[in-house]
């Protein structure tokens, strides 16, 4: 069995459970503080990595955000591009092999209400301002249930994200023939969780996204309104909403792409698992002798040394418990 010095820095447990997860019964690990293969993320300061250098540096992206090969030797992440064997790139958010898409039978899907909007981020991204003017300009058409903080017209509608509210969403729009599916923003690789969800309960996402959504998902079975304006969505949801036979059509469609790869967790765990098993060593990441970004973060990891910004964080984390006591916010 192979061992293996491992650290995570900037990482969340479930991340770095799902990691372990990854990398399989291969591999004997031992956590260090000198590691052999570093894995960091994204969730913290962002400088973590830099204090090891002396290691095979493992970048496991989120959201869209997209790997600077300068800091890492190898990444993961869902922006679509090629870096020789350095990186792999997967779904944000993709089906399972698991998944049922069909029709329950005996039910009458055409009979259920017309829209939902279920949203709580109302300006961050051009997606998001886009489908709030979407909605109200649909709602000229047929009124359309909004139980999220955006446009909210029901109250209490699903548990608050502090409860059950996954299952709780899923319940919700599952009564619904059509549910708004606009991403936060139109950024390659992307495609998150709402068209997915969406299909998950059999109803017919409103989509507005990146093209590669037509990589993972069957464009005959949503109603894709990139590009469009937004006469032009309302007149193209009105369509299918007014002919049944063109909604069940639409419906009875396997939403997941024919080509698309449902076992890519398998290659990506095979991608992990050779950086260890086949004791890659890391790149020259400033082979000219430029600063790729170290010589910053140096310089931030000596201020976090100082006596002056351990006490500010000191009181930072004092006001913040102070406020969270007296119900106050920034």
């Amino acid at each position: 069995m192979k061992k293996a010095k491992i650290k995570f820095v900037d990482t969340y447990s479930k991340q770095k459970k799902y990691i372990l997860r990854l990398l399989g019964d291969q591999i004997e690990i031992e956590e260090s503080d000198e590691p052999d293969f570093l894995f960091y993320g994204v969730f913290g300061s962002g400088i973590e990595h830099f204090r090891n250098q002396d290691c095979v540096k493992i970048f496991m992206a989120s959201e869209g955000v997209i790997p600077d090969f300068n800091e890492c030797d190898y990444a993961v992440a869902e922006y679509p591009m090629q870096v020789g064997d350095r990186y792999f790139c997967k779904p944000y958010m993709s089906p399972a092999p698991t998944d049922n898409f069909e029709l329950e039978e005996g039910k009458d899907y055409l009979n259920r209400k017309f829209c939902n909007f279920v949203y709580s981020n109302e300006t961050n991204g051009r997606g998001a301002l886009l489908r709030k003017e979407f909605c109200q300009k649909l709602m000229e058409y047929k009124h359309v249930d909004c139980p999220g903080k955006v446009l909210n017209n029901m109250k209490d509608a699903i548990e608050p994200r502090s409860g059950n509210w996954f299952h709780g969403k899923l319940d919700f729009i599952k009564d619904y023939k059509f549910t708004i599916s606009f991403e936060n923003i139109d950024t390659p690789g992307m495609v998150s969780e709402k068209i997915y969800n969406a299909f998950q309960v059999r109803s017919v996402p409103i989509y507005w996204g990146p093209e590669d959504v037509n990589k993972i998902y069957n464009p005959k079975a949503f109603i894709n309104c990139s590009g469009l304006s937004l006469d032009e969505m309302v007149r193209k949801v009105k369509e299918v909403d007014e002919n049944d036979e063109l909604y069940m059509e639409m419906l009875r469609q396997n939403p997941v792409n024919e080509n698309f790869n449902l076992y890519w967790e398998q290659d990506l765990s095979k991608f992990l698992q050779s950086i260890i098993l086949e004791d890659k060593k890391h790149f020259d990441k400033d082979p000219l002798g430029w600063d790729a970004g170290s010589k910053s973060a140096k310089e931030l990891l000596e201020i976090e040394n100082t006596l002056y910004y351990k006490t500010r964080k000191t009181m930072q984390k004092a006001y913040h418990k102070i406020s969270s006591a007296l119900g106050k916010t920034d």
